[in-house]
């Protein structure tokens, strides 16, 4: 383009410039090495603010450009531009030619609509490289979203198929031995019924998942985070009888307002219980019988954090990094809790993340770990207030 108008002009100089708030940038250039230059010594800074071509045709004896070092410093005498001007209306850059003698005669009206109609081709051409680069970006990101779909379906096949061939393998094994005592019977039904179960709650999580990431409209409301923990502490006492579950806040003496009483957020009550039961029997599953776990709330200025704490067997480095993906579970955790899904830090993770906040995981094998979710604080409603 720039070979274009400057054969069509006669000029030694021609540019495809684009606008920063400080910078003009030489995006396509012919006649000079410059690659940029300071917006506020530009000539086309003024073409910026036309509707049509700018057209100098003596820079020394216009008062705008007559101290500019372009014209003292690289002796430009001519400059025309046309504005760059996207399909919604704003002028970006320009499409500018420049000469080292003056030209009284300015333009014809015949070259302005020239230099307008290239100006134009120029920016058409760029919107069709960025409409056909945004389409590659689509492309790119539905082929992720399929590749994660078939890989989702590919390890729920897997996962669904171990409790299905647990059920069909017992149920099988009874029916060919009718001559089985009822003891054995019985073990094998009950193994039979902890594999439903089992199964019902990889279907509970995977459809919690699913809804979870068709975006559900999140009904938010003020919550007082120190109310909802003790709601949580009270709750997770029916989830175990070998373990200790407690939440630990500051003391303060009765005299003192409790700060922690004021950390109010915008979330889905409902929804946030339920990220912290999964990351308590989370906790819990991997905590020998007579540990514990605890759940505490620190206040950082206009954040907050909700930790989880236990005294299990901890994470290693390695496992550490995949704990969110579905389906992951850590060496030997199949092993040690065979009824998990896998799905639930998943799950939490997505609830966390439509609710702005952000959830991670701190461990050492043999240390325990710690489940840290941030979330941001909101000002208390004006009844609670």
């Amino acid at each position: 383009m720039v070979r274009l108008v400057a054969r069509i002009f006669a000029v030694p100089i021609a540019m495809v410039t684009l606008m920063d708030l400080e910078r003009q940038w030489f995006k396509a250039c012919i006649g000079l090495d410059l690659t940029e230059n300071t917006r506020a010594l530009s000539f086309c800074n003024y073409t910026l603010l036309e509707d049509g071509v700018l057209v100098v045709p003596d820079a020394q004896l216009d008062p705008r450009f007559a101290d500019n070092p372009v014209v003292s410093g690289l002796g430009i005498r001519f400059y025309a531009g046309a504005p760059l001007r996207t399909s919604d209306g704003y002028n970006i850059g320009t499409l500018c030619i420049y000469d080292y003698a003056p030209r009284p005669e300015g333009l014809t009206p015949d070259q302005r609509s020239t230099l307008e109609d290239l100006a134009a081709a120029t920016m058409d051409d760029i919107e069709a490289r960025r409409t056909v680069g945004r389409a590659l970006e689509a492309e790119g990101r539905v082929k992720r979203l399929h590749q994660s779909q078939k890989q989702f379906v590919d390890d729920a096949a897997h996962e669904l198929r171990a409790p299905l061939t647990a059920i069909r393998g017992n149920l099988e094994w009874v029916r060919s031995r009718p001559e089985l005592p009822l003891e054995q019977r019985q073990e094998a039904l009950a193994d039979v019924l902890s594999e439903a179960y089992r199964l019902e709650r990889l279907v509970q999580d995977m459809l919690t998942l699913a809804r979870g990431e068709s975006g559900p409209t999140l009904e938010r409301v003020p919550v007082n985070l120190l109310d909802l923990l003790r709601d949580v502490e009270a709750e997770a006492q029916y989830l175990t009888e070998t373990h200790t579950v407690l939440l630990r806040v500051p003391e303060v003496s009765p005299a003192e307002p409790n700060p922690l009483e004021g950390c109010w957020t915008l979330i889905h009550a409902d929804q946030l219980k339920q990220v912290l039961l999964i990351l308590v029997e989370n906790a819990l599953r991997y905590t020998p019988s007579g540990g514990r776990v605890v759940l505490s709330l620190h206040r950082r200025g206009r954040q907050v954090e909700i930790r989880v704490s236990d005294s299990g067997i901890g994470i290693s480095s390695e496992d550490l990094s995949h704990v969110f993906e579905r389906f992951y579970r850590a060496s030997g955790s199949r092993e040690r809790n065979p009824a998990g899904s896998g799905l639930g830090l998943a799950i939490a993770q997505g609830i966390v993340q439509a609710h702005g906040g952000v959830l991670w995981l701190e461990s050492e094998l043999g240390q325990g770990t710690v489940a840290v979710l941030e979330l941001q604080l909101c000002s208390a409603p004006n009844a609670a207030a």
